[in-house]
């Protein structure tokens, strides 16, 4: 569950296995590469509907071509980062297909998905690892995200059932 940005400016180097978790690193180690907050910095399971859709496939074949990012065809726009072509590319998307309301922007998937964690019973600090928040409170602040462990994330995010979209993305 990460941000738009996030995703964006992803190096392949980034995808990795942890404890056999395949998980993607959020991180600035790479001069290009920026963070929202110090919570941002962190690990997540990638979901097994994305690896399903050919994800994984996809990584291989942009590391086999030589490049280095995992989205070599978005190019850094100044403040905007790299994934401003894909806010766009997604509004008029939504557009074509004659979704109207203004509120309905890319950032919408992620609320939805947040959304979803809560109603699927996932607990708070590991909601709050998965996508990159800061603690909410004196108490959350002494919980340790970082050593919740990769599997125990998976576990939480793999509570978002993605059966329908991939079924119809694969036909």
């Amino acid at each position: 569950m990460c941000r738009r940005e996030e995703a964006g400016q992803l190096y392949v180097k980034d995808i990795s296995q942890v404890d056999g978790v395949t998980c993607m690193h959020i991180t600035n180690d790479e001069k290009d590469q920026t963070l929202k907050n110090d919570g941002s910095k962190r690990r997540i399971p990638i979901h097994s509907s994305l690896i399903q859709l050919g994800f994984l496939d996809y990584v291989a074949l942009i590391k086999k071509e030589g490049h280095a990012r995992v989205f070599p065809q978005l190019t850094r726009k100044g403040n905007n980062g790299y994934a401003d072509p894909v806010g766009k590319w997604f509004s008029r998307l939504v557009t074509s297909v004659g979704l109207d309301d203004p509120r309905l922007v890319i950032h919408s998937l992620r609320h939805g998905g947040i959304t979803k964690l809560h109603s699927a019973g996932v607990p708070v600090n590991m909601v709050e690892h998965l996508v990159g928040h800061s603690a909410g409170n004196v108490h959350e602040q002494y919980v340790h995200k970082e050593l919740i462990s990769i599997k125990t994330l998976r576990d939480g995010l793999e509570r978002l059932v993605y059966s329908d979209v991939v079924r119809v993305l694969r036909t």
